[in-house]
């Protein structure tokens, strides 16, 4: 699944906030093998409130998910053993460089997630580096972003968080102006205030505390597992009160936990979920189809993986019973194997861009894994949802 930096509604929008707190949640210790028995979507969205996606019309309607910790393991990529710069550029180059073998440019995973430090334009410029904010991207596993905010899972250290903002190395004046801290259910919230859609001073983006690409202070929370960023103190407060177990979250959602589990048995190592399809863009889709259409779903995940065969799209459609989904997945070979997709001018079948496809039930669930050659092409989350008419329903 390719990305490219994108804008975030929640980024955009309110505030910057950074937060340290003791928390324990599932991950993968920060080794280089992602341990799946858990499923880590799972566990990312537990860190999500079950709202996420209730306000998509005017947010962002998907929610992406990256499992780093499974990207280092499917492409053999080790975590720097030093503190150097130098190896710290050498590892990012390699992540965002993964699959370049195969004749893509990047993976999904290796777009600009704002807050983790995975940022493949500014790779000598970023705020989120240890000096700043106690941690970077070598301490990520894995990271889900939706309309209220980011939440990263991984090894942090806290105090290295809060030892930085006491000492406000090359802080700005504003920043040291607009600091503030407090206390909410025994959790340090930091923050220069909500940013209400203003821009800073552009002469101090991508610097400490730890300013975006509009010189702006932004969200950020520490744990020792988990990371939080948002626009905004209360947004930060909703995903602690979530990832504490005390409001509803997405993982409790049977669709979107369904989704998850999913998207992790078909190996997928970075996702979307959304209760948005393509048929709901169509009169602005530059791709569309006129064959035989899929019945409504109640919601999906798009991924991407890669096995002996190659990068491959994982598919996951929940349905409302086990005979739709059996009906279902015989109307989706049938859209691979006979159906055409136009982009206005050419009309192009399906099997000629799709290589193979592996496509079984369990229950109310659709699973898929699609190899086409251009990888990319069926799963590119910029253009969702225009990239995903194979999946367009009635």
């Amino acid at each position: 699944m390719k990305l490219r930096r994108r804008n975030y509604n929640w980024w955009l929008g309110i505030g910057c906030v950074l937060i340290v707190l003791p928390m324990i949640v599932g991950c993968s210790g920060n080794t280089q093998q992602s341990n799946q028995t858990s499923s880590t979507f799972l566990q990312l969205l537990k860190l999500q409130p079950d709202s996420a996606l209730s306000t998509a019309s005017t947010g962002q309607a998907y929610i992406l998910m990256n499992d780093f910790a499974k990207i280092r393991d499917v492409y053999g990529i080790s975590l720097p053993t030093t503190g150097d710069e130098q190896d710290l550029d050498n590892y990012l180059l390699a992540m965002f460089n993964a699959d370049h073998s195969l004749g893509t440019s990047s993976p999904n995973h290796l777009q600009y997630v704002y807050g983790s430090g995975f940022s493949p334009e500014y790779l000598e410029k970023e705020s989120i580096r240890s000096a700043n904010v106690g941690y970077g991207p070598t301490n990520v596993d894995a990271s889900i972003e939706s309309s209220t905010g980011l939440g990263l899972i991984g090894n942090f250290n806290p105090q290295a968080t809060q030892t930085a903002f006491k000492e406000q190395t090359g802080w700005p004046q504003w920043a040291k102006d607009d600091y503030t801290t407090e206390n909410y259910q025994n959790i340090t919230i930091n923050s220069w205030g909500d940013v209400n859609g203003n821009i800073g001073d552009l002469l101090d983006m991508l610097g400490p505390p730890d300013t975006d690409e509009l010189g702006r202070a932004c969200p950020l929370a520490v744990t020792p597992t988990n990371v939080f960023y948002s626009s905004s103190t209360a947004n930060i407060k909703l995903m602690i009160d979530t990832s504490l177990g005390k409001s509803t979250s997405m993982a409790d959602d049977p669709k979107y936990a369904s989704v998850a589990k999913g998207l992790t048995e078909l190996g997928a190592y970075s996702a979307i979920i959304s209760n948005t399809t393509t048929s709901d863009f169509a009169p602005n889709n530059p791709l569309t189809d006129t064959g035989i259409q899929l019945q409504p779903y109640l919601t999906f995940g798009s991924g991407e993986g890669k096995d002996n065969e190659g990068i491959y799209q994982a598919v996951v459609l929940v349905y409302g019973d086990n005979k739709s989904a059996a009906n279902n997945a015989g109307i989706l070979q049938t859209r691979i194997d006979q159906e055409s997709f136009t982009d206005g001018t050419n009309t192009t079948p399906w099997k000629q861009i799709i290589t193979d496809s592996k496509i079984s039930v369990e229950g109310n669930m659709i699973l898929a894994k699609v190899y086409d050659t251009q990888p990319g092409f069926l799963s590119d989350v910029e253009e969702f949802p225009f990239r995903l008419p194979l999946l367009a329903h009635q």
